[in-house]
C-alpha cells in the first residue's frame, strides 16, 4: 500500500510539474486540465475458476466512483480512483471494498476514451483495469459510459476477470 502511495504521488508530480527555459514559459499550446468526476459501478459478472459469478445471483453489488483527471497534453493524462463498493444481500448491507486505481487515459476522436489502471482493493486483491468509455452528453457536466474488464489476483485466491459497467458525471 505504501508504495502506491509512493508511486501515485510520484505520478501526480510528473504530470502535473511545469519546466520552463531560461527565456520564455512552455506551454506546448495545450493548458493543464484538472477535471473530477462521480459516477455508480454496476459489476455484471466474475469468471473465476471456471464458475461465473452474475452480480444479482445471491447479492447485489455497486460502487460509488469520484475521480480525479490531469491531462497535459491532448493525447494522454493521468486519472486517479477511489471506488467504494457496497454488497447488498436480502438481510444486510456492508462496505466489500475500497479500491484505490490510478492510470493512464488516451482520449480518441470523437468522445472514445481508452483507459488503463492499476488496482488495489482493500480485501487483498489487485490487478489491473482497462477500460473503453464514450462521451455520452458533452458540457459543462458530461456524462460517459465505460465498459470496464477487471482482471484481479492475490489474497490466496485465483485469477479472476470480470465485466462492469460505469457511468459517471464531470464535476
Amino acid at each position: 500500500m505504501r508504495q502506491c502511495i509512493i508511486l501515485t504521488g510520484c505520478l501526480a508530480v510528473l504530470f502535473t510539474s511545469t519546466v520552463y527555459a531560461q527565456s520564455k514559459g512552455a506551454t506546448d499550446g495545450f493548458p493543464l486540465k484538472i477535471t473530477g468526476y462521480f459516477g455508480l459501478v454496476h459489476p455484471v459478472a466474475t469468471l473465476q475458476n471456471s464458475d461465473i459469478k452474475m452480480n444479482f445471483d445471491n447479492s447485489y453489488s455497486v460502487g460509488f466512483v469520484s475521480g480525479i483527471s490531469f491531462q497535459k497534453n491532448p493525447k494522454f493524462g493521468y486519472s486517479l480512483e477511489i471506488v467504494s463498493m457496497i454488497e447488498a444481500t436480502s438481510h444486510s448491507s456492508t462496505v466489500k471494498n475500497i479500491v484505490i486505481q490510478p492510470g493512464v487515459y488516451f482520449p480518441l476522436k470523437g468522445g472514445w476514451t481508452i483507459t488503463n489502471r492499476f488496482s488495489f482493493e482493500t480485501n487483498g486483491r489487485y490487478g489491473i483495469t482497462p477500460s473503453v468509455g464514450k462521451v455520452l452528453v458533452k458540457g459543462n457536466h458530461p456524462v460517459s459510459l465505460t465498459l470496464p474488464l477487471p482482471m484481479r489476483i492475490g489474497n490466496e485466491k485465483d485469477f479472476s476477470i470480470g465485466t462492469a459497467v460505469l457511468f459517471t458525471v464531470g464535476i
